[in-house]
């Protein structure tokens, strides 16, 4: 029988062939068989599809700040990652509006024909609540915990002369250990599903 910690390594063995052979058949979906009104999108398509295999990778990524390079109490450090993140998550709705919005140009859509001040409000309000959303998702799933502290002061605070309080972080550790058993992290199985589905 496999054990659990054999599971991460199985997955990603097994992922990453099926992963980029369904990539191969979206490129060429893309170049070969987009229409034509769509013209050099299809191009930026491909570079997003081939950006995003480098995605994967490890079973932890922290964004981690540190208090010693900061003249800035640990706390406002820690609304600044989950700023950061924000900006993130409203980066991406900013660029899927605008790959929309050119989208209805190229295509001659009515609804950019009449576009409004309304409507561009609307249009800049969804990056801002996409982003608050986004923090909302990091804050309440992919906090610091103590699994991803004992991560950290295993593997990264070893020979950078710093400890676990003058730190900060956010980010997903999907497995976590206790007595020697891993399992699952379903919080941030959880917070990632909500961000990856947004």
């Amino acid at each position: 029988m496999v054990g659990l910690g054999m599971i991460p390594v199985l997955t990603q063995k097994l992922s990453a062939p099926i992963s980029l052979a369904v990539n191969a058949i979206l490129l060429q979906l893309v170049l070969h068989k987009s229409p034509k009104e769509i013209g050099v999108y299809k191009y930026l398509l491909c570079y997003i599809a081939v950006f995003e295999e480098f995605f994967s990778h490890s079973s932890v990524f922290l964004v981690i700040a540190r208090s010693d390079r900061m003249n800035l109490p640990i706390w406002l450090i820690c609304i600044g990652d989950g700023l950061f993140c924000g900006m993130f998550g409203m980066s991406m709705a900013m660029f899927a509006l605008q790959l929309v919005y050119r989208y209805l140009v190229v295509t001659g859509n009515v609804y950019v024909k009449t576009f409004n001040c309304q409507k561009l409000i609307i249009w800049l309000l969804v990056p801002l609540l996409y982003g608050t959303l986004w923090i909302t998702v990091v804050f309440t799933t992919l906090h610091p915990n103590e699994y991803s502290d004992k991560i950290l002061n295993e593997h990264y605070l070893p020979g950078k002369d710093l400890i676990i309080e003058e730190i900060t972080y956010v980010g997903p550790n999907y497995y976590i250990r206790e007595n020697d058993e891993e399992s699952l992290n379903w919080n941030t199985i959880i917070g990632m599903t909500i961000l990856d589905s947004m």
